[in-house]
């Protein structure tokens, strides 16, 4: 009898290391996933690509399929050959024709926008970034750039893309969406 206890003891033992040892093997790996998926939650949904598009619209509204209008701001203001435009809250609004529609627009009654970056079209600038322009950045905006992909351009027979615009919201959410340079097939 005395050696069935002391098997029993072992055996148990045995089995609670094991419990233990999958235990921390599961917990290890399954939250920081879910913590990952936590935090990009609010990266590219499906609302934030609307707004977004609402956005893009707007801006391509205001100067016939193009950019330029943005692209072609005051050096004095960016500096020569920028690599990226950064607007807080409307005041993208400034440089377009349709000024009270972008700040209705993008105030906190309708899309409540908190900012807007437009750069290259394949995000390359932005993975270039330096200390100094990211203390501007608020810290969703950072993590974001971190982990956007870098897009390849493209060349398909209607469109052609030449930058990229990221828009963070207040709420917390985070999108990004190419902005048309030309279009072969018509207005917009």
């Amino acid at each position: 009898m005395k050696n069935k206890k002391g098997f029993v003891l072992v055996e148990s033992i045995i089995a609670a290391v094991f419990v233990l040892a999958l235990s921390t093997f599961l917990i290890l790996n399954i939250v920081p996933l879910v913590a990952e998926y936590e935090k990009t939650l609010n990266y590219d949904g499906v609302d934030a690509k609307y707004d977004a598009h609402m956005i893009r619209k707007m801006i391509l509204m205001d100067d016939d399929c193009t950019v330029s209008s943005i692209l072609k701001l005051d050096n004095t203001i960016f500096g020569s050959k920028p690599q990226y435009y950064y607007f807080e809250k409307d005041e993208i609004c400034d440089f377009l024709s349709h000024k009270n529609y972008c700040k209705k627009l993008l105030s906190s009654d309708f899309l409540d926008v908190k900012e807007i970056i437009i750069s290259d079209y394949n995000g390359t600038n932005f993975k270039k970034l330096t200390d100094s322009d990211k203390e501007k950045f608020s810290r969703i905006l950072e993590e974001y750039l971190e982990k956007m992909p870098v897009y390849d351009r493209n060349t398909s027979m209607y469109y052609q893309y030449a930058n990229r615009m990221v828009v963070v919201f207040n709420d917390g959410s985070v999108t990004n969406i190419e902005i048309l340079k030309t279009f072969s097939g018509g207005t917009c």
